[in-house]
């Protein structure tokens, strides 16, 4: 008995070894992932911070924050434009194109953004 007794409280020592161990591995696994994550957010938050500008918006009447500049943002608008252009016919009637024009250009005066130049085709 003596001599099953001991091979029993073995197994349940060295189980209970192998417990301590997982929960070591688990517990260090967790604190790993804790310092990751803080660590991924605090330099998402000073990347989002530093890369963006405010700007008041006077649609909205609010500061918001802008992530381009006007100039990046006419060149993204002129790419697509000629990409457009390039897969789709551009009618050439001078009336349609005039009154297009015509309405585009009333709509751009009202419109927040003055510093930007408006193009219309059809």
């Amino acid at each position: 008995m003596d001599r099953r007794l001991s091979q029993v409280s073995v197994k349940r020592i060295a189980k209970s070894a192998k417990f301590k161990r997982k929960v070591k591995n688990v517990l260090s696994f967790k604190f790993q992932f804790c310092v990751f994550r803080f660590a991924f957010c605090a330099l998402f938050i000073l990347f989002f911070i530093s890369g963006c500008a405010t700007v008041y918006n006077s649609a909205t009447g609010r500061q918001e924050y802008r992530f381009i500049t006007t100039s990046e943002e006419v060149k993204i608008g002129s790419d697509i434009a000629r990409q457009i252009e390039a897969r789709f016919k551009v009618v050439n009637d001078p009336i349609r194109q005039g009154r297009l024009n015509y309405i585009g250009q009333r709509l751009s005066v009202v419109c927040d953004r003055q510093d930007l130049i408006h193009t219309f085709k059809i």
